[in-house]
């Protein structure tokens, strides 16, 4: 069975109590029952164990296609972009990455948010981007296809951001697939 994130702190206390009286109910009999859980980090095997789960565990990072002829080297230096590939959630840390774009202000830079709308998160970020004054800065894109993914190979920069560490430990093949790590 694969973790993919579902056991970290955070995820736990998001929606607490559905989250506990699933587990009670039967989450925990589940994954006790699993003959392997599948994790993708050192930090999900540490959660796995945290909440008692004596299960073996296979740490597998998850798996990653990268498309035959995909550079990970920009081709233009003209305009720097920022690619942000993953839900708009708050879990994600897109405030941090808004806040930090307004603080540093760098020339000659965009940033495009590729993702799909979580519980209306998206329109907090637009609202702190306004207030910013940085519109023209910020593209949001929506969820990103694999025919639509050429479009992003080789950008400068691709975030994965975290309001706190630790926050979440689970590595999408989204980020190579964009051509940056």
């Amino acid at each position: 069975m694969s973790i993919t994130g579902a056991l970290t702190p955070w995820a736990l206390k998001y929606k607490v109590w559905k989250k506990r009286i699933g587990w009670r109910l039967y989450q925990f009999a589940d994954l006790q029952n699993a003959a392997v859980l599948h994790a993708a980090s050192p930090e999900e095997v540490d959660n796995i164990r945290t909440l008692g789960l004596k299960n073996p565990i296979a740490l597998i990072p998850l798996a990653i296609k990268i498309p035959p002829g995909k550079s990970c080297r920009e081709k233009s230096r003209q305009l720097r972009t920022v690619l942000y590939i993953s839900r708009i959630h708050r879990k994600k840390g897109l405030i941090n990455l808004v806040e930090a774009w307004a603080n540093l202000r760098p020339e000659g830079g965009r940033v495009v948010i590729a993702g799909q709308n979580d519980d209306g998160f998206r329109s907090e970020i637009e609202t702190i981007i306004k207030r910013n004054g940085m519109e023209e800065l910020f593209f949001f894109e929506g969820f990103i296809s694999e025919e639509k993914n050429g479009n992003y190979t080789g950008k400068r920069i691709f975030l994965f951001c975290r309001p706190i560490p630790r926050i979440s430990v689970w590595f999408s093949r989204k980020h190579w697939l964009a051509g940056s790590p």
